[in-house]
């Protein structure tokens, strides 16, 4: 594979990974609430950062060490582990069943208070939870290995990669701050129509999923 070739490869991997909707819309939510700039770049931030992180920590080979790693944990304990987590997402779908009122479907609800620190942690979850999905990464990093590149030119190439992952992103938060009576209008619908999923639907995948773990928890 020519130089010319592989770095074109690289950018489309990288454009192909930002077509991501799940970390668009978690951006659209963090526009549409109060101080949209700053807790938007926060965001931003976050989230570029913990996919460089990640590109980095398996590029400078301790992914490899955690593989070799994983044999020698106990199977029990792992067992143990994923049941832990499939008892804590149904515990979260329980606590919101017994928790949530009717009342609080009204559509007049929204998220608006929020703060950096929360929007940090979001950016940083939501990141994570995108990361064992994400195979256009994954096929550029290997490449990225295997091209012969210096350590220092590899990780320039990562940066290259997560911005354009994070590029629809830094769209949106221009657009948001075009500040138009329409953008604020879209902005808020998104922000109802987030709410409304994470009150009506994710509850119930939370449930699924922990019962899923569960059994595989039993089954391995």
């Amino acid at each position: 594979m020519t130089d010319l070739t592989l770095a074109a490869t690289i950018v489309g991997l990288g454009l192909a990974d930002a077509l991501n909707p799940f970390s668009i819309a978690a951006m659209a939510l963090v526009l549409s609430l109060k101080r949209p700039l700053l807790l938007g770049v926060i965001f931003l931030g976050a989230t570029y950062l913990v996919y460089l992180s990640a590109g980095i920590v398996i590029v400078s080979g301790w992914g490899e060490a955690l593989k070799r790693l994983a044999p020698l944990v106990p199977k029990l304990v792992g067992s143990i582990l994923i049941s832990l987590l499939g008892l804590m997402h149904i515990g979260y779908a329980i606590w919101h069943w017994i928790a949530f009122k009717p009342a609080d479907t009204n559509p007049k609800v929204s998220i608006k208070q929020t703060s950096a620190w929360g929007v940090a942690a979001f950016a940083i979850l939501s990141t994570l939870s995108d990361l064992p999905t994400a195979l256009p990464y994954v096929s550029a990093i290997y490449l990225i290995e295997n091209s012969g590149f210096s350590y220092s030119l590899a990780i320039v190439w990562l940066a290259l990669y997560c911005f354009l992952y994070v590029s629809p992103l830094v769209i949106l938060l221009l657009v948001r701050q075009s500040g138009t009576a329409m953008i604020d209008q879209l902005f808020d619908k998104i922000n109802k129509g987030v709410v409304w999923c994470a009150h009506n639907l994710i509850p119930p995948l939370a449930a699924c999923f922990g019962l899923f773990l569960g059994w595989f928890a039993w089954a391995s």
